[in-house]
């Protein structure tokens, strides 16, 4: 009876730290910035030529201080079926009181899985690498984001011109 019961703990245990190691469908990051970030992960259909943006799913948006790290199982909700068939990309914003322009980034993560990425650098210069460096990611150009992302209003570095038109 003991060792059956053993087992039995030991099978259990095993399958709720399933997600917890970085191997098959995981996503994570890894934020070794200077600070606090926000993280949404977004799937989408493999197919020919470039994803229809409006067709792209976001997974819940994760907010992570520095020296924090996340890693969980690809949610099946986001529609996520294989390396073959599903793409995955990572939208990171640094967020904080600061003056800088906040900067959206957009990575497409190419496979094998595990989707993990370190996200390191100052506020104004976050870069990006895989973990492990087995695989790389890709800038995401704009008009690929999803549309509720494209089109909000832009930040200007550039001071408004005067009411008066001066």
């Amino acid at each position: 009876m003991g060792f059956r019961l053993l087992v039995l703990v030991a099978a259990m245990a095993w399958s709720a730290c399933a997600g917890c190691d970085a191997t098959g469908r995981t996503i994570g990051v890894h934020n070794e910035s200077d600070c606090t970030i926000k993280v949404r992960f977004w799937v989408g259909d493999r197919g020919p030529g470039h994803a229809d943006p409006a067709a792209v799913r976001g997974d819940e948006v994760l907010e992570l201080r520095p020296g924090q790290r996340v890693r969980k199982a690809i949610n099946d909700d986001a529609g996520y079926r294989s390396e073959a068939e599903s793409f995955v990309r990572m939208q990171v914003e640094p967020i904080g009181a600061s003056f800088k322009r906040v900067v959206h980034h957009w990575l497409e993560l190419n496979p094998p899985e595990p989707y993990i990425v370190r996200v390191f650098g100052h506020r104004g210069e976050l870069r990006f690498e895989r973990v492990p460096a087995t695989s790389t990611l890709t800038l995401v150009p704009r008009e690929l984001w999803p549309r509720s992302e494209r089109d909000a209003p832009a930040l200007s570095e550039a001071a408004p011109a005067p009411a008066d038109g001066r």
